[in-house]
C-alpha cells in the first residue's frame, strides 16, 4: 500500500493533486490579469459567505487536532459546499461526510486511492514495455518520488467509495488555493451522486477501455477544474494572487525529471479537459456539462477535437487482435488512441509535429502479451487518411531507429525490419492501415508478424 509502479503515472482517476496546479495557476494568473472572464458563465458567486451549509459528521478526528479547528474547518468546508453548490447549479442529495486523518494515514489513502482507480496493468509489464518503446530509461523511477510528493501536498480529497471528504489532521487552516481544492473535490462528490462518475470510470477501468478511460476522466476532471476555477475568479485579486503562488511553488520536483510524455499525460484530462469541458459550456451553458455525463467522449480524439465529439465522429472500427503464444499471457489490450499515439512520437518529432501528426488517428486496436522476461506491443491501426497514416509510419521509423535504438530497418516480409539491435521492430502500410510491432524477443515478434495483417 502506498508504493506506485512507474505505469501509474499514466492513469490517475479524478483527484485534485498538485499535477494540475501549473494548469490552474496559469489560470489564476490570467484572471488576475483580466483574461479568462469569458469562462465565467454562471451568475453565482464564488464565495465562502454564504450561511454555512451542515456537512454530515465528522467520521474521525485526527490524533491531536484541536477541537476548535475541527469545528471551524467542518463549517468552512460546508460554506464551500454551498458556493459549489451555485457554481455548479446542483445541490447535494446527501451532504458528504467528513473524515480527518493523521497525516501519515491520509498520504497512505492518497495513495492507495490512486492504486485503486487506475486501468489494471501488470507494473512490471508496463516498466518493461515502456522501457522498450524508448520512452522510460533504465534507471528511471518514476512513481515513487512523482506520488510521494502529490500526496504529501495534498490536503483534502473525495473518496468515492465511502462517499466521504477526506481532510488531512494536520490543516490547521486553509489558504485560498486549498479552499479552491475542497471545490474540486465537492464538484467530484456531485457528479458522483447525479452522474456515477466515479462507478462509471471503475466500470470502463474493468472493461479494459484504456482510450475511453482517459477520455472520461478528462470529463471528470475538466468539469472540477472549470468550478474550481469559477470559484477562484470570484475571489480578491489578492487571495487570487496568493492562490496562483501557491499553486505555482508546488509542483511537484519529481515531475520535472520525468520523461515528457509522462508529464504530457499526467495532464491532459485537467488541461483538455478543461478546455472540452469550456467549449461545452460555450455553447450550451453549464447544462451542457451534465449532457455529457450522458453522451460522454468514447475517445481522446473528441476531447482534444471536440467538433468530432459534437459531430459524433466514432472511432474507425478495427478488429480486436489474436495471436497464438502459449507462454504469453496477454497483460492489456484495447484502443491506443490519439493521446496514446501523441505518447509513441514524443521526443521523436517536435511536439507541434506530434499533435499534427497524431491529429489523423481514426481508430486501432493495441494487445501487450508478457512472459516472466519479454514483453510485445501489437498496434493495427488506421488514420484518417492514407497521408495521415504515412506520416504515422514516418514518425515511428525514426522512433524505432533513434529512441528504440533498434539499428536499421530492412525489407522483409512486406513491411520495414528492425531485428539488427535493441528490440525487434516491424512496421508495415497498405493504404490507411499500419501494423506496429515491437517485442523484446526477435522470434516472438515475427511469429506475431507472421499471425497479424494490417487492418
Amino acid at each position: 500500500m502506498g508504493t506506485l509502479s512507474p505505469v501509474r503515472l499514466l492513469t490517475i482517476r479524478k483527484r485534485s493533486f498538485p499535477v494540475h496546479l501549473v494548469v490552474v495557476a496559469s489560470l489564476i494568473l490570467g484572471a488576475c490579469n483580466g483574461a479568462g472572464g469569458e469562462a465565467t458563465t454562471t451568475t453565482a458567486e464564488a464565495t465562502t459567505s454564504q450561511s454555512a451549509l451542515p456537512v454530515s459528521s465528522v467520521e474521525t478526528l485526527a490524533p491531536g487536532l484541536d477541537a476548535t479547528v475541527i469545528d471551524r474547518l467542518t463549517a468552512e468546508i460546508g460554506e464551500l459546499a454551498a458556493a459549489t453548490e451555485q457554481l455548479r447549479g446542483l445541490s447535494f442529495v446527501v451532504q458528504p461526510s467528513l473524515r480527518f486523518l493523521p497525516r501519515d494515514e491520509f498520504t497512505v489513502a492518497v495513495q492507495s486511492a490512486i492504486e485503486s482507480d487506475l486501468v489494471k496493468m501488470d507494473p512490471a509489464a508496463a516498466f518493461r514495455l515502456y522501457r522498450m518503446l524508448g520512452l522510460i530509461g533504465s534507471g528511471d523511477d518514476l512513481a515513487e518520488g512523482v506520488f510521494l510528493e502529490m500526496a504529501q501536498e495534498a490536503v483534502v480529497y473525495f473518496d468515492q467509495a465511502s462517499g466521504e471528504l477526506l481532510v488531512a489532521g494536520d490543516t490547521a487552516e486553509l489558504t485560498p488555493y486549498q479552499r479552491s481544492t475542497v471545490v474540486h473535490e465537492l464538484v467530484h462528490a456531485l457528479t458522483e451522486q447525479y452522474f456515477r462518475s466515479g462507478r462509471t470510470l471503475a466500470e470502463l477501468s474493468a472493461e479494459g477501455s484504456f482510450d475511453q478511460i482517459d477520455a472520461y476522466r478528462a470529463l471528470v476532471e475538466g468539469d472540477a477544474t472549470y468550478v474550481q476555477f469559477l470559484y477562484l475568479q470570484g475571489l480578491s485579486s489578492e487571495d487570487r494572487s496568493d492562490a496562483a503562488l501557491e499553486a505555482l511553488g508546488s509542483t511537484p520536483d519529481a515531475l520535472e525529471g520525468a520523461p515528457a510524455f509522462v508529464g504530457n499525460e499526467i495532464v491532459f484530462p485537467y488541461d483538455s479537459g478543461l478546455e472540452f469541458v469550456t467549449a461545452l459550456v460555450s455553447g450550451g451553458g453549464i447544462a451542457a456539462i451534465d449532457r455529457a455525463y450522458i453522451d460522454f467522449p468514447v475517445s481522446t480524439e473528441q476531447v482534444i477535437h471536440i467538433e468530432r465529439y459534437q459531430g459524433g465522429e466514432a472511432p474507425r472500427r478495427t478488429n480486436s487482435i489474436e495471436v497464438d503464444l502459449p507462454e504469453y499471457q496477454d497483460a492489456a489490450a484495447g484502443t491506443w488512441g490519439e493521446l496514446g499515439m501523441i505518447r509513441l512520437l514524443t521526443g521523436v518529432l517536435t511536439p507541434g509535429f506530434t499533435t499534427q501528426t497524431a491529429d489523423g488517428w481514426g481508430g486501432d486496436s493495441f494487445l501487450v502479451m508478457e512472459n516472466e522476461s519479454d514483453v510485445a506491443f501489437v498496434l493495427r491501426y488506421r488514420g484518417d487518411t492514407e497521408d495521415n497514416t504515412i506520416e504515422v509510419v514516418e514518425g515511428l521509423l525514426l522512433a524505432a531507429r533513434d529512441r528504440m535504438g533498434a539499428g536499421d530497418g530492412v525489407e522483409a516480409a512486406g513491411g520495414i525490419e528492425f531485428a539488427a539491435g535493441g528490440p525487434y521492430v516491424f512496421i508495415d502500410r497498405v493504404n490507411d492501415g499500419m501494423l506496429f510491432i515491437v517485442s523484446t524477443d526477435t522470434g516472438t515478434g515475427r511469429t506475431i508478424r507472421d499471425q497479424t495483417d494490417v487492418p
